[in-house]
């Protein structure tokens, strides 16, 4: 009885168990089954993305700034899905590649030729983070995002578009066949301005110091090089070794410039404001000469000391030296860079004038270059400090805005588009680092003669007697050049005459800032040195005189040298000029290499 009764109750259970496999074979086939089927489809095949060559960076004679180098590894397990990677030289990768391509993997590594010159201005790649991924949807995981300079701002059209390759692949997740390939398409390239012998050059003259250097093509503001020190390798950062000594070689050096506080990731030639001392004095210069306010032939006694009131203000050939001047007038001011005149210059054309001719040249603005982080710099005026501080403006103000002291801000990219207006014949073009765009060019309106007026004292300053001293005997031999005749006749003719025959015009700057360093009551400076020169009768180095396209022959150069550690104290003339000297002696091939 018990027995029969046990069994009932089996048979009951295996009743049941048959019931709920019934129940779930139903849910499976009739509710279920399309999801699993979709399941099992997807598991079946497996999407790789492939990966498209980043457009390449080239330099003005198609020479690559930023390129793709291959990479080789061995696959262990060439069907898998995820393999063991073994990397391999190109020339033990070539020979699998003819007979077992399946079994090597390639990708690219981002190369830098120029390296340290000009990481910031060209800028680095680098693996998308989770930043780059919330910001731009358009880029997924292992994409090479750019970080800096041109690869972050063009990013979108060097990156290209990610191809997709489609495999069937079995049930121990090893590929079987391909399905369907969409190719990558390559990002486009991008041709420059930027002159990469050029920038070399003007890296080895700044030398150890720090500061930057802009050279601009006069003409269409095209900019030739921009560079700033101290600077960084970027074939460091735009890739990741599978050695691991050089692994942690690699680390250990970007790990130094993240911390090091001079900040070589800073592009100082465009982000970086500072004073623009001596050089403003053009600015003051024009605004006076437009408004009226001063003339050629108006003069200032220079007796070493201007006092008003309680407050003094020294010429610094008074401050360095106990020396004056005398009667002294616009020309021979700007070559001297005397102080005296400049302010009484300020007083006469005033503030807003001067801040007002500022703008119209370009500073306290940005200029528009291709690229992120430009700084604006700052032009102060009365109604700005009124603002700032609730203070008035005093005439102390005025004397400081008129020599480019005080608030006064500029960017080295803007002090060379200050010299590209003066050597455009007041044509000012925006500067531009992309090749085979249109010149953006416009009239500031200002007066030849006024324009030539300071052309003029840009000569002498660069002349026996200024204040540019490294460039007087290059000065004194272009201008001995000149027949009895020439440089005669009215200040345009003289201007002319003198530019053509290869004559610098220039003008230094020694800029005050931070905070009182010593007993004297003197501060820190910051070297400036502004140059304008015309090539087209000097003799070029053989390898510029054939180039094509033809090497520019109007050219900029801004120079600035910033105050450090050993010397606190730069100058335009002992600091500045001599960067600028050297970088002319290389292009008329005096440099003795």
């Amino acid at each position: 009885m018990i027995d029969n009764r046990r069994f009932k109750l089996v048979q009951l259970g295996l009743l049941l168990v048959l019931v709920l496999f019934l129940v779930r074979l139903v849910d499976l086939i009739f509710f279920k089954g399309e999801n699993y089927l979709r399941l099992a489809t997807n598991n079946q095949f497996y999407s790789q993305k492939l990966i498209p060559h980043r457009g390449i960076i080239y330099d003005r004679h198609h020479r690559p700034l930023a390129f793709n180098l291959p990479r080789y590894a061995l696959m262990s397990q060439p069907r898998a899905l995820f393999s063991k990677l073994t990397p391999i030289s190109r020339l033990d990768a070539l020979p699998l590649l003819a007979t077992q391509s399946g079994s090597i993997k390639k990708d690219d590594r981002r190369a830098y030729p120029v390296g340290s010159v000009l990481a910031q201005t060209v800028g680095f790649v680098r693996q998308a983070s989770v930043e780059d991924l919330k910001r731009n949807r358009q880029i997924s995981l292992n994409d090479l995002v750019g970080q800096a300079g041109l690869e972050k701002q063009f990013d979108r059209q060097l990156r290209g578009r990610n191809g997709r390759a489609v495999y069937e692949v079995n049930a121990l997740g090893q590929k079987q066949r391909l399905i369907k390939k969409i190719p990558p398409i390559a990002g486009e390239s991008l041709p420059t301005t930027l002159d990469a012998s050029l920038s070399r050059v003007v890296a080895a003259a700044l030398g150890q110091a720090h500061g930057a250097v802009v050279i601009l093509d006069a003409q269409t503001g095209a900019v030739l090089s921009l560079v700033s020190q101290p600077s960084f390798d970027p074939n460091l950062l735009a890739t990741t070794f599978f050695d691991r000594e050089q692994e942690k070689h690699r680390q250990a050096s970007v790990s130094a410039w993240l911390k090091d506080k001079q900040h070589p990731f800073f592009n100082r030639a465009l982000s970086g404001t500072y004073p623009p001392g001596s050089v403003f004095k053009l600015v003051t210069a024009l605004a006076g000469l437009e408004a009226n306010k001063i003339n050629p032939d108006k003069q200032v006694n220079d007796q070493g000391v201007l006092k008003v009131g309680q407050y003094s203000y020294s010429n610094w050939y008074y401050s360095q030296y106990g020396r004056t001047e005398g009667p002294i007038s616009l020309v021979r001011a700007i070559a001297r860079s005397n102080d005296i005149y400049f302010y009484k210059a300020a007083e006469w054309t005033g503030a807003q004038t001067m801040a007002d001719m500022a703008h119209r040249l370009g500073l306290g603005q940005k200029t528009g270059i291709e690229l992120h982080n430009e700084a604006t710099g700052l032009i102060p005026n009365p109604a700005w400090k009124a603002e700032k501080t609730g203070e008035r403006w005093f005439l102390g103000n005025t004397y400081h805005f008129g020599i480019g002291q005080g608030d006064t801000l500029v960017t080295p990219l803007q002090l060379a588009v200050l010299g590209q207006t003066l050597a455009n014949q007041g044509q000012r073009c925006q500067p531009h680092l992309i090749a085979d765009q249109q010149n953006y060019c416009s009239d500031t309106g200002l007066q030849q003669k006024n324009l030539d007026l300071v052309l003029q004292g840009m000569i002498e300053a660069c002349s026996p007697g200024g204040t540019a001293y490294p460039f007087f005997q290059f000065n004194r031999q272009r201008l001995s050049h000149l027949n009895q005749d020439q440089g005669k006749g009215t200040t345009h003719e003289k201007v002319i005459s003198q530019l053509k025959a290869g004559a610098i015009a220039c003008k230094t700057g020694t800029a005050e800032f931070g905070k009182v360093l010593n007993q004297k009551g003197y501060r820190a400076t910051q070297a400036w040195f502004l140059m304008l020169v015309d090539l087209t009768n000097l003799p070029l180095r053989p390898s510029l005189a054939q180039e094509k396209p033809p090497f520019p022959r109007r050219l900029v150069i801004a120079v600035l040298v910033e105050s450090d550690r050993e010397n606190s104290f730069k100058e335009g003339s002992r600091d500045a000029a001599p960067v600028a000297k050297k970088i002319v002696d290389w292009l008329l091939d005096q440099t003795g290499d």
